[in-house]
């Protein structure tokens, strides 16, 4: 399943902060607190993150091949 466009945008708010901060601790309730959005919906968005960069990068790697 597709995460919404809403929960996307948060997730990706919360890996440019975490991007910022790199040996910052942030508890999971904490991004909830700081996104706005339930743990679950969180999780889903930053795991369909982690497929679309991982099939990015698989595309490039077999593309210099």
């Amino acid at each position: 399943m597709i995460p919404s466009q809403k929960d996307i945008d948060g997730a990706y708010a919360a890996k440019i902060y975490l991007d910022y901060h790199p040996f910052r601790q942030v508890s999971i309730s904490l991004l909830v607190e700081y996104t706005g959005l339930p743990e679950v919906r969180l999780k889903e968005a930053f795991f369909y993150q982690f497929q679309v960069s991982l099939e990015h990068y698989t595309q490039r790697l077999l593309a210099r091949n």
